[in-house]
């Protein structure tokens, strides 16, 4: 069993750098017509979120985030409307921790 999540794994690891290499080569844009993000959506998203979970590698709770000041709220809307327009999110989003669970 460990040996098929380990070819699983890394069959999606070698696709994800190979599609890394060749977006190098694309040029791609959002399209004109899809406005950024505004204020009010990124808060009702955030109001969205689930709370009492367990947060992830970046030890950043929903809570955190559903209880900021409007000072965090508005650099984190700052740094989506970054994002958006760049087009590229920081390499730090890109990590994730991925536990198999066995499900009888």
């Amino acid at each position: 069993m460990l040996d098929h999540w380990t070819r699983y794994f890394r069959t999606q690891f070698e696709r994800e750098n190979s599609e890394e290499e060749s977006d190098e080569e694309m040029i791609l844009t959002a399209e004109p017509l899809v406005k950024e993000p505004t204020r009010k959506e990124m808060e009702k998203a955030t109001g969205n979120l689930k709370t009492n979970k367990a947060p992830v590698a970046d030890d950043i709770v929903a809570e955190l985030i559903k209880n900021s000041s409007q000072v965090l709220k508005k650099w984190l809307h700052a740094l989506i409307c970054k994002i958006w327009k760049e087009e590229k999110m920081p390499g730090d989003w890109k990590v994730g921790l991925i536990v198999p669970l066995f499900n009888p």
